[in-house]
């Protein structure tokens, strides 16, 4: 008997994927346009917002996974190992993620929860533009990017890390779930523009003569 052949889940290009981070993001900020939260964003918001109390020094160590402080921890890390490839692809999609996230915000920012939710909200440690948010456009580049060079048993980091900065960001009241929707577009934008982007090892050095 012939070995049946096992179906295998199609890989999308990376332009595919860069695509469909881009009209996510569009469909994200069309909706997010209002100046009100819509009805099932508040609802979610204010389930996560109302956890324990014990869990803010938690979900404050972990929002800091969507920090320049990690991405600078990583990077020097990475430095000292002399894993080059990874830094550069690191830095190029965090750096872009950052920055796409920041002038998102000067051009459609969102108001924040602890603005449009007065009454409920007293957890406003940040003040400006909330949508997208930075921190999870910041976390989900170096999730994938982390990720990549990851053995398969532990790609189930790249979820946690990913949905732990999104959690804390809603918990600590900072970001409604449409800026967490956008910033997590951003981030996987980046990520799959420089998986077009190839590296090569450069090694240093005179080059011994053939005799």
């Amino acid at each position: 008997m012939s070995k049946q052949k096992k179906f295998k889940i199609p890989l999308l290009h990376p332009t595919v994927h860069v695509i469909l981070a881009f009209l996510l993001f569009v469909f994200t900020t069309l909706v997010s346009r209002s100046s009100e939260l819509l009805e099932w964003e508040e609802t979610l918001f204010l389930w996560i917002y109302n956890w324990p109390a014990f869990l803010t020094p938690i979900f404050y160590v972990i929002t800091q996974f969507g920090s320049i402080y990690v991405l600078a921890i990583i990077s020097a890390g990475l430095a000292l190992r002399k894993k080059f490839n990874m830094l550069i692809r690191l830095l190029l999609a965090s750096i872009l993620s950052y920055q796409l996230s920041g002038f998102a915000k000067d051009l459609w920012g969102r108001t924040r929860p602890n603005e449009l939710l007065i009454e409920v909200v007293n957890r406003d440690y940040f003040r400006g533009p909330g949508y997208p948010s930075g921190h999870v456009a910041l976390a989900t580049a170096m999730a994938f990017v982390v990720g990549h060079y990851l053995p398969k048993k532990y790609h189930w980091v790249v979820p946690v890390w990913i949905i732990g900065v999104a959690l804390s960001r809603i918990y600590l009241g900072i970001h409604a779930p449409l800026d967490i929707v956008g910033g997590f577009a951003i981030g996987w934008f980046s990520y799959m523009l420089f998986r077009h982007v190839r590296l090569f090892p450069v090694k240093f050095g005179k080059k011994k003569s053939r005799k």
